[in-house]
């Protein structure tokens, strides 16, 4: 064997060093590159995980949603409900897209947007995408569910109905039939104060001023300006639509305390002062709002037979007998022949209906009054049925007769509740006029509230009951909310489109 020489046993001992450096730096790249993939990948899981978290809260948020909303308020369309969230290790987000049918099963293409939230449609299902973010992992969830609307009928969707200016202060409360769904619609404005309650949205043609302890359960709508202090409170959003310039519309203006629990929208600005506060997001110079769809106030013509677009045989065909009574005092009165109806009926009178000092009325039946020369009561006038079966009661004044239309005058012929009036909770009430209604004076009843002019005061008391459609009745909303909301699947889906 060749010896080697000096100094090449060394340059072998280099080599040998670098070769095996080599070795090992390869050795540490490919741990150091294994352990930053598995690193990544559990990041990216992590990332998938919350973002279909987040794709199932907006499934929910939607369902929350439909169960609660008017149609006006449905989500409807691309991106209709997005929320982000503030989560670790990242943050994530959802949008959700909601699409209606009017069928259930589905069986023919969807609705347009515009038809289901201006109430021209009532959807029978919904199918409802919902994407879930995460930095860069999205999934999506997908639901169909059917949409039963409520049993209120198709013309009369509102707890309380004003074609013109409101007013309700000192202590009128309008209470929900099923949560937050006392809704108050005016065609004009909305004054609300000293302690005025409801239990629901309002929309208001007009402007919506609060004060004094106005509190608005649910959301305000209003094209006019919204202008809230003393303590006013809106449990959900304030929304100005405003749309024609921002003079006087499109504004919101809150001061004293005045409060809204979730967010505030404005076409134009808005404006906090002495410790007035939105909790949520505060959104000015919006120009994606529209103004909520106008409500015509509905016609309910007298049933005479003669001109009245099929009134009369309309209450004929829901099992009501229309009779006429014009004697306004005596044993064969309209005041004495109410009460003692064992059948459905309808009755129409020219007379100006009063009751007074501790008159109480047990009905036995469902009866309908019309009256040309309108209603009032006060002083411990009662009502009730005569036993624990509930009984409908409308009384109404006609907006037309025979064809020709009520003037009012002075706001009469109109409807006047006063001094200890009461309804018990076995009978479902319509007020309906054309003309005013006046309610004052610790008056309380179970019903709708539909009038020319409302005024509500004085610890008016009204609950909320949808009652069925009128018959021969026209215009007015065309869809109820909340629907009831039936899930048929959920599923996890690769794309958008399922």
């Amino acid at each position: 064997m060749k010896r080697l020489k000096r100094g090449e046993e060394g340059l072998m001992a280099l080599g040998m060093a670098l070769a095996i450096s080599a070795v090992l730096s390869a050795s540490v790249g490919i741990v150091f590159q294994v352990a930053s993939m598995n690193t990544n990948d559990a990041a990216f899981r992590r990332q998938t995980s919350q973002s279909l978290y987040a794709a199932e809260g907006g499934l929910d948020l939607a369902y929350a949603e439909l169960g609660q909303s008017s149609a006006t308020n449905l989500p409807c369309g691309s991106g209709s409900l997005s929320k982000s969230f503030s989560t670790v290790p990242v943050g994530s987000s959802f949008s959700v897209s909601v699409t209606y049918y009017d069928t259930f099963p589905v069986t023919d293409s969807a609705l347009s947007c515009s038809s289901v939230q201006n109430g021209s449609v009532v959807p029978q299902a919904a199918e409802i995408v919902s994407q879930g973010t995460a930095h860069s992992a999205s999934q999506y969830m997908e639901a169909l569910v059917k949409l039963t609307p409520s049993t209120t009928g198709s013309v009369f969707d509102q707890a309380l109905f004003s074609n013109a200016t409101m007013t309700g202060s000192n202590n009128p409360t309008v209470f929900g039939h099923n949560g937050n769904d006392g809704n108050i619609y005016t065609n004009g404005s909305i004054n609300c104060g000293n302690n005025f309650v409801d239990q629901g949205s309002v929309v208001a043609q007009g402007a919506f001023t609060g004060t004094n302890n106005c509190t608005v359960d649910a959301n305000i709508t209003s094209v006019g300006n919204i202008t809230l202090s003393n303590n006013a409170t809106i449990g959900g959003n304030a929304t100005s639509t405003g749309s024609t310039g921002c003079a006087s519309v499109g504004n919101i203006t809150m001061s004293n305390n005045a409060k809204v629990t979730q967010s505030a929208y404005a076409y134009c600005t808005i404006s906090l002062s002495n410790n007035a506060v939105v909790v949520q997001s505060k959104v000015q110079h919006d120009t994606t709002l529209s103004n909520p769809t106008v409500e015509n106030f509905p016609v309910v013509p007298e049933p005479t037979g003669t001109n009245d677009s099929g009134a009369q045989a309309a209450w004929q065909a829901a099992g009501y007998t229309v009779v006429t009574n014009n004697t306004c005092s005596g044993a064969g009165s309209v005041y004495n022949t109410i009460p003692a109806y064992t059948a459905p009926t309808v009755v129409m009178t020219t007379c100006a209906l009063s009751w007074t000092n501790n008159s109480s009325i047990s009905l036995q039946t469902n009866v309908a009054v019309f009256s040309t020369g309108g209603f009032s009561m006060s002083n411990n006038t009662s009502w009730q049925s005569n036993n624990s079966t509930t009984r409908l009661l409308y009384l109404m004044v006609p907006y037309s007769v025979s064809g020709t239309n009520t003037t009012c005058t002075n706001g009469n012929p109109g409807i006047t509740l006063q001094n200890n009036t009461s309804f018990a909770n076995t009978l479902d009430v319509l007020f309906y006029t054309p003309c005013q209604i006046k309610i004052s004076n610790n008056s309380t009843g179970y019903g709708q509230i539909y009038g020319g002019v409302v005024n509500v005061s004085n610890n008016f008391t009204s609950h909320f009951v949808p009652l069925p459609t009128v018959p021969g009745s026209s215009g007015g909303g065309t869809l109820t909310g909340p629907l009831s909301v039936a899930i048929v699947y959920e599923r996890q889906v690769s794309s958008p489109t399922g």
